[in-house]
């Protein structure tokens, strides 16, 4: 893994909402990551890259950070206070993509897209008191705290697509019935962060909206491999990772990257690696 990538554990829990508060300079160097990340500014000055285009965000902005882009973040005024939600689009308490968050990877799609909204167009929204409420949730973790943050984030994602209409977006690829579907440059972070579940092509199919044959023809011209053996290549690669870098049993690293008990794990790990789990573990 490069060391520009951010790795999050969301299999225990779908999502992080905190606030970050600092007295003093803090710096997040450039990075990236599948989950999306969402920031509300409450005080100071912040300054965050975005590739390569600078932006400086002031009380009551919103900067929104699209999974897989490169970005960094640094304080230019202390105190700097700002509440971040994190969720990776089709982990969510719902299971599955929602209709909003497969909406929302539709159309950010599209070329320069907007991801930082000035004070005045978010006061005009519900993006605060959702973002806040979320926060509060999970810092008490009442009965049923997923399912309110869930709750709110299709909101604030609803509410970011309509401002993104306000903006002249062509929103014409979502339906009339309101049914949208991922892209299928998209299956690569979704398959990712998604390596414990069971991943079928016909569901992935489904979730691009094409035929099967249609689906397993495009997916292999496109990553170079059928369905099946790309997501056989990306749970072994994590059980690489696993090995090399904790001490969990086979049986621990097995469930974590989707196979069905270790037997499975070792039996895949051998054709696709040339060795047993502990070999390579050893090596």
């Amino acid at each position: 893994m490069s060391k520009l990538y951010e790795y999050s554990d969301i299999k225990d829990h779908r999502y992080e909402c905190f606030v970050e508060d600092h007295n003093s300079p803090y710096e997040v160097r450039m990075h990236w990551h599948y989950f999306m990340e969402i920031m509300y500014i409450a005080e100071g000055r912040i300054k965050v890259t975005i590739g390569r285009n600078d932006i400086t965000a002031l009380p009551g902005d919103l900067v929104v950070l699209l999974p897989s882009a490169m970005h960094a973040i640094k304080t230019l005024k202390e105190p700097a206070r700002y509440s971040v939600i994190k969720f990776t689009p089709g982990n969510s308490a719902m299971g599955g993509l929602s209709w909003s968050e497969s909406a929302l990877l539709t159309l950010s799609s599209q070329k320069d897209i907007k991801v930082h909204f000035r004070s005045g167009e978010i006061q005009k929204t519900r993006i605060p008191e959702l973002t806040e409420n979320a926060i509060n949730e999970m810092k008490q973790k009442h009965m049923g705290y997923l399912g309110i943050i869930s709750a709110d984030l299709q909101i604030v994602l609803t509410e970011i697509m309509r401002l993104w209409a306000e903006e002249g977006m062509d929103t014409s690829l979502l339906s009339s019935s309101e049914e949208s579907y991922i892209d299928i440059g998209m299956l690569p972070s979704y398959i990712d962060e998604n390596i414990s579940r069971p991943l079928l092509a016909s569901d992935m199919a489904s979730m691009c909206n094409m035929s099967y044959s249609r689906f397993a023809r495009k997916f292999k011209k496109i990553f170079g491999r059928p369905f099946k053996e790309y997501v056989q290549y990306v749970r072994v690669a994590k059980a690489c990772e696993l090995l090399k870098t904790t001490g969990m049993d086979l049986a621990m690293i097995s469930a974590m990257t989707g196979f069905t008990d270790a037997s499975h794990l070792i039996r895949v790990f051998r054709k696709e690696m040339g060795l047993t789990p502990n070999k390579y573990r050893n090596s």
